[in-house]
């Protein structure tokens, strides 16, 4: 069954019809397994029955992808673990239908569905450190760093508008990496704060050093080269506005009012 498509890809339900070529894919330890697994473990056939019954239930947001020309199998594709805002990225691509932009084309059509269809306002991800193609590929699609570990990097992409409430960490930093439109400048204050003192934070694009702080420990306020270097600057009593996130409350982008300021995106 045909759920959407775009230039090259057809996205249709997962079935036990392409039970076969799953099994193939998973079992590949070389070009996508350990990629996606962390270790190799060999699946059988029943598996994949098992797995197909269980995301049909579920009526999970999984596809399966088939090449328009040839009919070939691409892969799979899949929003884990979805809310009422967001969900996780999980893509995994045969070898054979690697490096010829499939990944590239899928991520796009996908987040498109995510936003326009289930309403969701960012999507999130992570990828093995050693796979710095996926990483790549990420990137072009809109995809944003926002923390890593010794084995894998997170990444972030905000499906615009989105509401003030709406707006965490991830969000917030993903909008400052990209550079994206109207945020200089972002006025908050910390809800610990008897006084509710305002900081401000922004991004003059053209600007060798784009990103600044205002009203911080620092007088005169600081520049940055990077958004991870201002949201870790320990300028606000000693400490990160990341350290702090969770006593941040957002007031103003761009002179507008934080739940107004999505209209204008």
């Amino acid at each position: 069954k045909q759920i959407f498509e775009s230039d090259r890809i057809i996205f249709v339900e997962v079935s036990e019809e392409l039970a076969q070529d799953y099994l193939v894919l998973v079992n590949d330890f070389e070009h996508v397994e350990r990629f996606i697994g962390g270790r190799h473990r060999t699946f059988t056939l029943e598996n994949e029955y098992a797995w197909v019954k269980e995301k049909l239930e579920e009526k999970a947001p999984v596809f399966s992808m088939i090449e328009k020309e040839s009919g070939d199998f691409i892969g799979n594709i899949e929003l884990m673990d979805p809310s009422e805002t967001e969900a996780e990225l999980g893509i995994a691509i045969t070898g054979d239908k690697q490096d010829k932009g499939f990944g590239t084309e899928a991520v796009m059509a996908l987040s498109d569905y995510a936003a326009q269809k289930l309403g969701l306002k960012r999507i999130y991800l992570r990828t093995n450190l050693e796979n710095a193609r996926a990483a790549h590929v990420y990137q072009k699609c809109g995809f944003r760093e926002y923390k890593r570990n010794e084995e894998h990097i997170f990444m972030v992409k905000v499906l615009l508008p989105i509401k003030g409430d709406q707006m965490d960490y991830k969000t917030l930093f993903a909008l400052f990496d990209s550079k994206a439109p109207n945020i200089d400048e972002t006025v908050f204050y910390f809800r610990t704060d008897p006084k509710e003192r305002e900081h401000y934070i922004g991004c003059i694009r053209e600007e060798k050093k784009p990103y600044w702080i205002g009203r911080c420990d620092i007088e005169g306020g600081c520049n940055f080269e990077t958004a991870k270097e201002l949201f870790e600057a320990p300028v606000f009593d000693g400490r990160s506005l990341k350290d702090r996130w969770d006593e941040v409350v957002l007031v103003e982008m761009s002179g507008i009012n934080i739940d107004e300021w999505a209209e204008i995106i």
